[in-house]
């Protein structure tokens, strides 16, 4: 039927990884101990670092140099009794040839001593041991510094007797008392007495103002001259009969405005169309209710497949590279990969709603266009049938200024009519006006000559009233110039009362100022003497600082001595070590068990998927002969 089914890989020995790897990891400290301890040599000294502790066995040495005694005895009595020759280095010549080293008589090697490094063992390899060391210099220069701290501590000895003697005897600073009084300044001085200086006045005299002057002592106007005094004016004049009728027969009646009726009636309504006032949005594409939906769903659906794939590529490559799960550089990687997963789950998000508020708009657009047609075409509808109807009314309009225009025709030509027998009737009544109207110019010409004598009368009684008057007026004048100097005078005691007043005003001020200079001065001197007795109580304070240094000083002399200033021990340059990481072999072989099995798997699914291909095909080949298996029918 085929290739084989793959075989299973072996598994892993973690036992032996997890050794190795503890030794691994052994093998890093040692190496990071090693390399973070360095040996470091300056011109003031240095540092030695050793690994481990030497251990001298002291016991075996002796046993050891016991016996090399005795062998070195015995060789030595050998070498007496023997022929041959030593050498310059005490080792026997035999037969012309040296021994390197190791001469042998009678057969009997020299002994060799024994050193104390074949009985010195290395223990605690692993702990370091810094020895730090000075230069001859340093060193010379520590010793003196020695010298001088003991030096110093005996004279701080001898010091301390004089101290105690200091402190022993109570402190009695000699200071004068303090100065908490002031005194010789004045006393502030009360506000001065103002109103003994006077009161600003008010007190003006004002003149009583006299009554008007009687003007009726210089006459009263007259009324002009009795009525009838130069005759009645006369008012009769002969009437003639007038004409008071007109002979209207033959004229023809007025006629009324024409049946407007049979034109017909305006129209004033107009047929309109229903507006569309709504948009129907319910075949639009729905906004986005939540992430995922939608525009979002088709855009998540090609992006998520490939964010799986990716990742796991990527745990497939940190596999092979080594990197085991939980370590730093594949947190870091997964870490990373997590964010362009986001990144790119947001994008995908973002389009999704663009989509959706695009198809929306779109949507919402057409429907909004639709109905604005439909409005539109409305409004078309509405506005022929209101051009219809302002056409109708035009027609209707203009036969009704012609039937009117007709009938004024017609009663302008019956008024001409009547207007010519009116003439008529008013040209008779002329006649008789003008014969009434020279009988009225004759009365009048008598009534004016009585009016102009009556004219000349009242011209007289005109001219005495103008005099009486006349008179009057320059009475009033007079009483006026009198209250304006009234006047005058009461404004000039008003000045003079002010200038008083103000006279007052400046001396007042002039006092409170001299008042404020004198409360200044006693306030200057005030302030002298605070500062006089700050000054001498500053002295004190200073006296007294000077008797407590005097004091002081056995002790901070004592204080100095015993702490000089010391030699600094050289400083050695510190050494940051590098950590050595130790080879990942327990990951490395868990990594390479898994990627085993990753690659077994996908060699079985392989396999399977192949055995499942060649059988559908046998199957169909089957059908095709008959419904047997390899052409061969069943049953």
């Amino acid at each position: 039927m085929g290739k084989k089914s793959p075989k299973p890989p072996p598994a892993p020995d973690y036992a032996a990884a997890a050794q190795a790897q503890g030794q691994a990891n052994l093998d890093a400290a040692r190496l990071t101990a090693r390399i973070s301890n360095p040996n470091v040599s300056t011109p003031y000294g240095g540092q030695r670092v050793t690994f481990g502790k030497s251990v001298f066995d002291e016991a075996g040495y002796n046993k050891a140099m016991e016996d090399y005694n005795k062998q070195l005895e015995a060789y030595s009595q050998q070498q007496i009794e023997g022929a041959g020759a030593i050498d310059r280095d005490g080792d026997m010549y035999m037969g012309g040839v040296y021994g390197g080293g190791v001469s042998r008589v009678g057969g009997v090697p020299k002994p060799i001593a024994p050193t104390r490094e074949q009985f010195t063992q290395m223990t605690d390899q692993d702990t370091p041991y810094i020895e730090q060391y000075l230069s001859p210099e340093q060193q010379k220069i520590l010793e003196a510094q020695q010298r001088v701290d003991l030096g110093l501590a005996g004279l701080g000895e001898t010091a301390l007797g004089t101290a105690q003697r200091v402190i022993g005897q109570p402190f009695q600073p000699n200071l004068r008392n303090l100065q908490t009084e002031l005194g010789g300044y004045g006393q502030v001085q009360g506000a001065p007495d103002l109103m003994g200086m006077g009161q600003a006045g008010a007190n003006v005299n004002a003149y009583e103002f006299g009554g008007a002057p009687d003007l009726f002592g210089y006459g009263r106007a007259g009324g002009g001259p009795a009525g009838g005094l130069y005759g009645m004016a006369g008012g009769d004049v002969g009437q003639l009969q007038q004409q008071t009728g007109i002979d209207t027969s033959g004229v023809a009646n007025v006629q009324y405005a024409p049946n407007l009726s049979q034109f017909g009636y305006a129209r004033g309504e107009v047929p309109t169309e229903q507006l569309q006032r709504g948009i129907d949005t319910s075949q639009l594409a729905a906004m986005p209710v939540s992430a995922g939906t939608t525009g979002q769903q088709a855009i998540l659906s090609r992006v998520m497949p490939q964010i799986q794939q990716q990742r796991q590529m990527l745990e497939t490559q940190l596999a092979n590279q080594g990197i085991p799960r939980g370590s730093e550089a594949y947190n870091r990687a997964i870490t990373e990969q997590q964010q362009q997963e986001n990144d790119a789950i947001q994008q995908a998000a973002l389009q999704g709603l663009q989509l959706d508020m695009q198809a929306r708009q779109q949507g919402f657009g057409e429907r909004q266009a639709q109905a604005q047609f439909a409005n539109q075409a409305a409004l078309g509808q509405f506005g022929m049938g209101t051009t219809s109807a302002d056409v109708f009314n035009r027609a209707l309009q203009q036969n009704v200024g012609t039937a009117l225009s007709q009938q004024q025709a017609q009663n302008m030509a019956q008024q001409q009519d009547f207007a010519q027998r009116v003439a008529a009737g008013e040209f008779g009544n002329a006649a008789q006006q003008a014969l009434f109207g020279a009988g009225v110019q004759g009365q009048n010409l008598r009534n004016q000559a009585i009016a102009q004598n009556f004219a000349q009368g009242q011209s007289a009684q005109q001219m005495q009233n103008q005099a009486v008057a006349q008179n009057q007026d320059a009475a009033l004048r007079a009483y006026q110039a009198l209250l304006s100097g009234q006047g005058q005078a009461f404004g000039q005691q008003m000045d003079v009362q002010a200038a008083r007043n103000a006279a007052l005003a400046q001396n007042q001020a002039i006092a409170a100022q001299q008042q404020q200079m004198a409360n200044a001065a006693q306030l200057q001197q005030y302030n002298q003497a605070l500062q006089n007795a700050q000054f001498g109580n500053t002295a004190l304070q200073q006296s007294l600082q000077q008797q407590l240094a005097l004091r002081n000083q056995p002790i901070n002399e004592i204080a100095a001595l015993m702490s000089g200033v010391q030699v600094n021990m050289p400083q050695f340059q510190g050494y940051q070590g590098a950590n050595v990481a130790a080879a990942p072999i327990f990951a490395g072989t868990q990594a390479a068990g898994d990627f085993a099995q990753r690659n077994y798997a996908n060699q079985t699914a392989a396999y399977n998927a192949k055995m499942g291909l060649l059988g559908g095909l046998a199957g169909a080949a089957g059908a095709a002969a008959g419904g047997g298996f390899f052409g061969k029918p069943f049953g």
